[in-house]
């Protein structure tokens, strides 16, 4: 898992996190990646992931509008992180003979993702505009998750009605939650910085705020007057320069260098009016003749391999392993539970023959466990559970 180089010049991708308020510019300058040259001085192939629905389209149409071939620029359209990860991925892996292969949900087929001559479309840099969005539709999945976890443990707290009904509705995200959604912020950027691909995403400014107690003795949020990017925590310390846009009192658009500028075109805090992209050219135009070098990211391999040792200390100490699988995989859990509620329902119904149609169901659909519980699979019993529901609805049975 570890990697290593000799000391020597290898290519610096460029690798921006642009955050600021609305009409600050933030798409406009993730675009001009499309208006730079890559290290064989060819126009920049950009594929822009659009997670606003319609962020860059207006942009684009005027220049197409105004004779400028942004034909160079793939605009692809996302609101999952799961998905821009995979997509991100895939360009990583992309060559002349492999295609980034995309699912047409419409149309129910998949595509490739081509120039207009028909040959494979592989970026030179990639933009997310902007993580706000993944970052919200992980919050309120994340919501809807605690509400079924917490339905989980009522049932076996052998709750009902009124009881039931808060301990599920006052359900909300927990410590656990938070950590993990700030390691998966990361783990888009550092995926971004091992895609060997240029890069920038967006976000939004919020204002930062902190915990003080008020004179009742009570815990409040109090705003501190600064600004921070918008959702995921910390992404800000793996990218190599950081813009935060705004408006001057003049009512110019400006940008400042925030803390770093790791390629050190800029002062660190240096205030550009008027900032363009084009001025980090120089980087790109500076790789012609140096050796690319790819650093991974092994954020997902590095806690594999810390419970792999946490297990082989917990057996030393006791004799046996404690560990299990399931114990990291919250959302496997959480799945048996619902299948496993699914089923008691069905044969708790008082049409008895239910319970022999669900057997045909699982035998004309292959299914050859039907225990919930001994699944390890995550997507085998995603497919069982969604082959449950539409047989229910069919049914016009209530799960």
């Amino acid at each position: 898992m570890a990697q290593a180089r000799r000391g020597g010049q290898i290519q610096s991708k460029l690798g921006f996190l642009i955050y600021g308020d609305k009409g600050t510019w933030k798409s406009s300058l993730a675009a001009q990646l499309g208006d730079m040259k890559n290290e064989a001085g060819e126009p920049m192939k950009v594929l822009y992931i659009d997670t606003e629905n319609g962020s860059i389209d207006d942009l684009l149409n005027y220049k197409a509008a105004e004779g400028i071939d942004v034909s160079n620029i793939y605009v692809v359209y996302s609101t999952s992180l799961e998905e821009v990860k995979e997509i991100i991925k895939q360009a990583k892996d992309c060559n002349a003979n492999k295609p980034i292969m995309l699912f047409d949900s419409q149309s129910n087929t998949n595509f490739s993702l081509e120039n207009e001559d028909g040959s494979v479309f592989v970026p030179d840099a990639i933009v997310v505009d902007s993580l706000t969005v993944l970052y919200d539709s992980c919050i309120d999945a994340l919501n809807q998750f605690s509400k079924k976890r917490a339905a989980v443990r009522a049932q076996k707290k052998q709750m009902s009605g009124a009881e039931k009904v808060v301990a599920i509705e006052g359900a909300g995200m927990e410590i656990k939650d938070y950590q993990s959604l700030a390691l998966r912020g990361k783990e888009l950027i550092l995926d971004l910085m091992a895609s060997g691909k240029h890069f920038v995403v967006t976000t939004r400014e919020a204002e930062e705020t902190r915990s003080e107690k008020n004179d009742e003795g009570q815990f409040v949020s109090v705003k501190t007057g600064r600004v921070l990017p918008q959702g995921f925590k910390q992404v800000d310390y793996n990218v190599k320069t950081v813009l935060h846009t705004f408006l001057n009192d003049d009512g110019e658009i400006c940008a400042q260098v925030e803390n770093k500028d790791r390629t050190r075109v800029k002062e660190q805090n240096e205030i550009i009016i008027n900032p363009s992209l084009m001025d980090w050219q120089v980087i790109i135009s500076g790789n012609k003749d140096k050796q690319e070098f790819l650093v991974k990211n092994s954020i997902a391999e590095s806690v594999a391999q810390e419970i792999k040792y946490q297990e082989k200390k917990t057996v030393a100490t006791v004799g046996e392993s404690v560990l299990d699988v399931s114990d990291y995989d919250t959302d496997l859990d959480a799945l048996k539970t619902e299948v496993g509620d699914y089923i008691k329902s069905i044969k708790a119904n008082a049409d008895k023959t239910l319970t022999k149609k669900l057997g045909e169901l699982y035998a004309e659909k292959g299914f050859k466990e039907k225990n919930p519980m001994k699944y390890t699979d995550k997507a085998a019993l995603k497919e069982v559970r969604d082959a449950i529901v539409a047989w229910a609805e069919n049914l016009g049975i209530t799960l």
